[in-house]
């Protein structure tokens, strides 16, 4: 095959062919099963070729995307974690006051000696004279 018809088919896949070197490709495909077998492999591989070459651009737009999201995901979840730390003081601070009301209560009331009452007999003695 010609160096030509690889150039035109290489258009082709393009989409950059001229009219004229569009009716020459298909005269020459039509021609034989031959150059129809060529021209399908030709334009798998230049369009397996264009495919691999865009890929890089698009693995760059994809890696940015999701350097993004990770950036994005770090900004919420140290709000998370605030949140979480808030959350769980509060619920700590909760249960500290639950535990120490019971035992100040029992120090206030159960520490204190009781006061001792000093009860005196005291006799009374009544004369009756009469």
């Amino acid at each position: 095959m010609e160096e030509r018809y690889y150039k035109l088919i290489e258009d082709y896949s393009k989409k950059t062919i001229g009219s004229e070197d569009l009716t020459d490709l298909l005269i020459w495909v039509g021609s034989s099963q031959q150059n129809q077998q060529i021209f399908r492999e030709s334009l798998q591989a230049f369009e397996a070729a264009d495919y691999s070459l865009k890929k890089p651009v698009n693995q760059q737009k994809s890696w940015l995307a999701i350097q993004k999201h990770i950036e994005d995901s770090a900004e919420q979840s140290l709000i998370i974690k605030r949140i979480n730390y808030r959350k769980y003081f509060a619920i700590a601070a909760a249960i500290m006051v639950i535990c120490l009301l019971p035992a100040l209560y029992f120090n206030s009331f159960h520490s204190k000696k009781p006061k001792l009452l000093l009860i005196t007999k005291f006799t009374i003695r009544v004369d009756r004279k009469g």
